[in-house]
């Protein structure tokens, strides 16, 4: 039986439950958390941003790493994990830092087109094994769509 912990952090807080569109609805769970913390303040800029992704990239490589080592998962990279949306779509938006409601709905926006086409070297990251790619090509996404951002916000 797989650790409930685990369940819990590879599926966003249970939002890659979603029987429509997982990843999309993983993805707004976690710009909808980050606008709560936003809204009270407690986004700040800084060496913490950076911190707390790394801490939160490790637990999810971990989190998943037990789940998908339960034989009842055929699938190496089952839907329902969205864990991996999550810190993509963070490391989009700390790429862009400071940033705006505004800009963290483009920053949505291009991450979920980054994920989903998933031009090289994205495809190439989801290759590899293990939670290491389900994780990695959600970072090279959010890498993309923070410096296609960063490229908007010089231009506009």
């Amino acid at each position: 039986m797989k650790n409930k912990l685990s369940i819990f952090i590879s599926s966003g807080a249970y939002s890659g439950l979603s029987p429509i569109a997982p990843g999309t609805f993983g993805s707004i769970a976690a710009f909808a958390l980050w606008a709560i913390a936003k809204s009270l303040g407690l986004i700040h800029y800084g060496l913490l941003g950076p911190l707390l992704l790394i801490i939160l990239t490790t637990i999810s490589i971990k989190s998943v790493s037990e789940v998908i080592a339960d034989e009842d998962h055929p699938n190496p990279d089952p839907q329902w994990i969205v864990i991996d949306e999550w810190v993509g779509l963070y490391l989009a938006i700390l790429i862009a830092t400071p940033i705006t409601w505004l800009e963290g709905l483009a920053a949505l926006i291009l991450f979920r087109i980054f994920d989903i086409i998933k031009p090289y070297p994205v495809s190439a990251a989801e290759k590899l094994p293990g939670a290491l790619g389900i994780i990695l090509d959600d970072l090279v996404a959010g890498l993309f769509a923070g410096s296609s951002l960063i490229v908007l916000k010089l231009v506009i």
